[in-house]
């Protein structure tokens, strides 16, 4: 019996035979020949086969002394195969790198889109994932050259997934869409698979559950039309998660125990875990028993195939498990075993999750100095990433604890930190909620002529009825006709109810109609200004920045210090703009938060000239500051600055150089009136009495020729009254306007 070794040999000893031959018939031509049919035969084998790397070194060697680049280089990219399937991801990226580098003097162009692939995917596992892209960008452009569609597709499709790695949802999806494209044209359905599955992955991340379904389902179908099992799987986890979403645990469940035949008939370990993960998912708020059985089931498998990833999933379900029976003891060891895992993987989205769980446990168990170490921990990688959600919780957590210790003034910045990132993260979902209230409307629109159809229905059935009946005879027709009085009475009666609820539910619909026609009026009316006002500044920028780039070296000094002076203005504009746009929205879906505090005028007019300063001296504008140093009004302190920022922008906007702008304060009974006049342009009668309108906001340039868009004003007087307050202007042409503005005492 020939032993692994010996076979080896042989075949080492047969080939060089093989060369040695050929080689003194035909010379160079054969010998590149005879090591083209080796590349074949070692790429014939699985990469870690045994003695694979033998037959690679002598590809090497034989490739070397024939002095064939090609043969040098893709023996360095199958060393590079060898060691990414041992996850030895340094020696993988070595050897790949010196692939691609024998094959740039001009060698194999294909072989060379192949290396960068490999060496994204490379990066992709060290989690260096700018690198990655970059090389699968590499990847797609040596491709495009070559008209290579299966290997674009490929490179196209990894993009997509290390943009979904990153919760990058809008930009892997452009890539997965392209991959799509492409892949759709040629016959690889497995390709194809991959990528709807792909898309799918998207769509339910994005709560978009009737378009997953969707995808979920192509993938399933198109997997099975080739018979690749090892897929399905995964897609009816997938599938299932779908239903569990959705509250529907027996569906899913189902699905669940039809992926997990697939995974044991198919010995996939990996999807094994994936299943029983699944599971426990689902009966976590159910059966509590269950759902810990089913996460060591899982974590069994994912610990046999090394999965860190699969590990982490389930010990944070565990975890989950105990906080929910309040045994935090138990749920504490496990987030220390994550964060144990996940320091070691180098993956900072689950080390600073370990730590935000890690300080609410220590946070329940009241021990705060500790909490607020995890606390910061987790701020301070969140901020690096960016992950908002984390922030968001940390901080509202962090004022807690600082209230609790006494500590008022970070716990004020803490909230205040807290509020910023909630406002973000619920801007952000808000044009999701607007699709669900659509779709909910559109289903009851459904459901009211599904009503109405059946009833027809009935009515239809009861008239059939009796001319069947009519041919029965008199005695029968009788007896039916009073059975159909009978139901017409029922029908009466069922008819009575259903139009008093129609009528209640018309009532409601023109109620719903008039908010719905106020809001897309405000809406259009942000559209329009987003359209013209926000569009129009960036033109400008596009058009001084390409002029510096062009004409940089042309310029003069003078004339770059205008253009880039020129670019703050307009990025300084578009900034209020931007943010007065993003306060009426908070403002007009009810997004924003009221939190009224004790505020001292003089110390907010202070701050907020000071970020006025630049546009002050630049018109050598003097600002007088009357306004008592303990004068104070009870108000929201976000709002409030927004108000008189707002305000006093207008005032050094339409004052002239030189002029003056005064700020003062009277107490009156329970209030107090802040009074901000300027001497400058002034404004006629139309333009005061619509000054505070937002629907039919006007704006005109300023002494400098500053642009605005007129909602500022209108911003104003929504956050003034939302204070329990009033706002009123005196103007006359050139002679100056005077804003008065009453809010409730301290």
């Amino acid at each position: 019996m020939q032993t692994p070794e010996l076979k080896l040999k042989l075949f080492i000893l047969t080939f060089f035979v093989f060369v040695l031959i050929t080689g003194c018939e035909h010379g160079d031509n054969n010998d590149k020949k005879g090591i083209e049919k080796l590349i074949s035969e070692i790429e014939l084998e699985e990469i870690d086969s045994p003695g694979i790397t033998v037959k690679i070194d002598y590809l090497h060697n034989l490739s070397s002394e024939l002095d064939y680049p090609s043969g040098i280089a893709k023996s360095y990219s199958l060393r590079g195969r060898y060691y990414f399937s041992k996850s030895d991801y340094e020696s993988a990226l070595k050897y790949f790198t010196l692939a691609v580098n024998q094959n740039k003097p001009g060698g194999n162009t294909k072989q060379l889109g192949e290396d960068y692939e490999n060496i994204g995917r490379t990066y992709n596992r060290l989690r260096n994932v700018d690198s990655a892209i970059t090389s699968f960008n590499k990847s797609t452009e040596i491709r495009k050259l070559i008209n290579d569609s299966t290997g674009l597709g490929s490179s196209l499709n990894n993009i997509g997934v290390v943009y979904w790695s990153l919760s990058q949802f809008d930009s892997a999806i452009i890539y997965f869409e392209k991959a799509l494209e492409l892949r759709s044209k040629l016959s690889n359905k497995e390709h194809l698979a991959s990528t709807t599955n792909n898309i799918g992955t998207v769509y339910y991340q994005w709560a978009i559950y009737d378009k997953a379904l969707e995808y979920y389902l192509q993938a399933l179908e198109l997997n099975r039309e080739i018979n690749n099992y090892a897929n399905v799987p995964v897609i009816l986890t997938n599938i299932g998660i779908i239903f569990k979403e959705t509250s529907q645990e027996e569906k899913a469940i189902e699905y669940f125990q039809e992926s997990l035949g697939y995974a044991i008939a198919s010995n996939d370990t990996q999807n094994i875990g994936y299943v029983y993960n699944s599971i426990a998912g689902t009966f976590i708020d159910k059966n509590r028993d269950s759902s810990i059985y089913y996460y060591n089931k899982s974590l069994e498998a994912y610990k046999a195939v090394g999965s860190a990833g699969g590990i982490i999933i389930c010990l944070k379900g565990l975890a989950e498990n105990y906080i929910r029976s309040n045994d935090l003891g138990k749920a504490r060891n496990y987030f220390n075993q994550i964060l144990e895992i996940a320091t070691r993987e180098k993956n900072r989205l689950r080390i600073a999750e370990a730590y935000k769980y890690l300080g609410n446990i220590n946070k329940s168990e009241n021990q705060l100095t500790l909490a607020k170490e995890y606390f910061e921990k987790c701020i301070q990688i969140s901020l690096e990433m960016n992950t908002k959600s984390f922030l968001r919780d940390s901080y509202k957590n962090l004022s807690e604890i600082y209230e609790a210790t006494g500590d008022v003034n970070k716990a004020l910045i803490s909230i205040k930190e807290y509020l910023n990132y909630k406002e973000q993260i619920d801007n952000e979902d808000s044009q999701r909620r607007i699709n669900d209230l659509k779709s909910r409307f559109e289903f009851e629109k459904y459901q009211r002529a599904l009503d109405v159809q059946k009833y027809d229905n009935q009515q239809q059935r009861v008239f059939l009825f009796s001319i069947v009946a009519i041919l029965f005879g008199a005695i029968i027709a009788a007896g039916i006709l009073f059975v159909i009085n009978n139901k017409r009475k029922k029908v009466n009666e069922i008819l009575l109810q259903k139009n008093e609820q129609i009528e209640g539910q018309a009532k409601e619909l023109v109620m719903k109609n008039h908010e719905l026609t106020e809001l897309n009026h405000a809406k259009e009316k942000l559209f329009s200004i987003i359209a013209h006002d926000l569009k129009n500044p960036f033109f400008a920028l596009l058009n001084y920045s390409l002029i510096l780039k062009e004409d940089y070296h042309q310029l003069t000094d003078e004339e770059r210090l205008g253009f880039i002076s020129n670019i703050r203005e307009t990025s300084i504009q578009t900034y209020e703009l931007l943010e007065n746009l993003l306060n009426l929205s908070a403002s007009r879906t009810g997004k924003i938060d009221f939190n009224p505090v004790n505020i001292k005028l003089k110390e907010l007019f202070d701050k907020i000239s000071n970020l006025y300063q630049n546009q002050i001296l630049e018109k050598e504008i003097r600002i007088t500051n009357f306004v008592d140093e303990k004068q104070m009004v009870f108000a929201d302190p976000k709002m409030l600055e927004v108000v008189f920022r707002n305000l006093l922008n207008n005032a050094i906007k339409y004052t002239n150089p030189s002029g003056t702008i005064e700020m003062k304060t009277e107490t009156l009974d329970g209030s107090v009136l802040t009074i901000i006049k300027d001497n400058g342009v002034g404004m006629d009668e139309t333009t005061r009495d619509n000054i505070f309108n937002i629907n039919s906001v006007t704006s005109t340039p300023g002494t400098k020729g500053e642009r605005g868009t007129g909602l500022g004003l209108g911003l104003c007087k929504e956050f003034v009254e939302k204070n329990n307050g009033s706002i009123y202007v005196e103007s006359e042409p050139n002679k100056g306007s005077t804003f008065y503005i009453t809010l409730p005492k301290s």
